[in-house]
């Protein structure tokens, strides 16, 4: 597993939860629409569960990860960055995202149950 350094916010390598998708149909495919290969890993700290890090690597040259940090407000990890690349053609393509300034909502729902005639 990883653990975070409260004072950096860095994750420090360890061992992480994988899966491989065996099974398909898979979400993504190429361009010929065959399935892409997948396989992910998960940090999870051991405990308290919070994901700290999640990559996902498709067909062997597209990869994602994403990094999670623990938010005081919301009282669980939210996504902090991530970055993904991934082979276009003869393009290499990369992209960083960053998150923050998360808003709550909340939703209300309700319902009436009546006899049937």
């Amino acid at each position: 597993m990883e653990q975070i350094d409260a004072d950096r916010k860095q994750v420090a390598p360890r061992a992480g939860e994988s899966f491989v998708a065996a099974a398909g149909p898979s979400q993504e495919g190429t361009a010929a629409g065959c399935p892409l290969p997948m396989v992910g890993r998960l940090w999870i700290e051991a405990g308290t569960g919070q994901i700290l890090k999640t990559e996902l690597v498709a067909g062997g040259t597209d990869h994602v990860t994403t990094t999670f940090e623990f938010d005081d407000r919301f009282e669980i990890a939210m996504p902090h960055e991530m970055h993904e690349s991934f082979v276009a053609g003869r393009s290499a393509v990369e992209g960083r995202a960053t998150y923050g300034q998360f808003r709550r909502f909340t939703v209300t729902t309700g319902e009436q149950v009546g006899k049937t005639p």
